[in-house]
């Protein structure tokens, strides 16, 4: 469980994974500005590069109410992904997903890259944080809503 606090968490959360190298896919996102008015968001387009997700998520401060990014290797195809299976057969490196501020799942092929963000979050205090596997994933969608 992540913070419901105003602050970088994207990046915090994201550190070992190299945002610049991919593009990504935002097909939801809420994350409200600190300062800037209710209706800014921090994430408003469909797609970015890496660098401009990457310089994003460090620049202001935020708050999360929730959000949905998908990671594609540049110079592959980025769209949205629906299910754990559709994960699995496309190119997309990550799925990044925090529902209701606090509930954060985040999917990665790779095995290093993942036991990387599961220390990650235990060094920034997170709470509550385990390994997704088969037997305990209760998700059908790969969505927050």
């Amino acid at each position: 469980m992540i913070p419901a606090k105003y602050g970088n968490l994207l990046a915090d959360i994201l550190v070992p994974i190299d945002t610049k190298q991919y593009n990504w896919y935002v097909a939801t996102s809420e994350c409200i500005v600190e300062h800037i008015s209710l209706n800014e968001d921090l994430l408003p387009e469909l797609q970015l590069k890496g660098r401009e997700l990457d310089e994003r998520i460090k620049r202001r401060p935020y708050y999360i109410n929730f959000i949905d990014l998908k990671a594609f290797p540049v110079g592959d195809e980025v769209h949205d992904i629906e299910t754990y299976e559709d994960f699995l057969e496309s190119k997309s490196e990550v799925v990044l997903l925090i529902a209701d501020t606090a509930y954060t799942t985040i999917y990665c092929k790779d095995k290093d890259t993942i036991k990387k963000v599961f220390e990650n979050t235990r060094n920034f205090g997170f709470e509550n944080v385990e390994y997704i596997t088969d037997e305990n994933d209760s998700r059908t969608r790969l969505a927050v809503y």
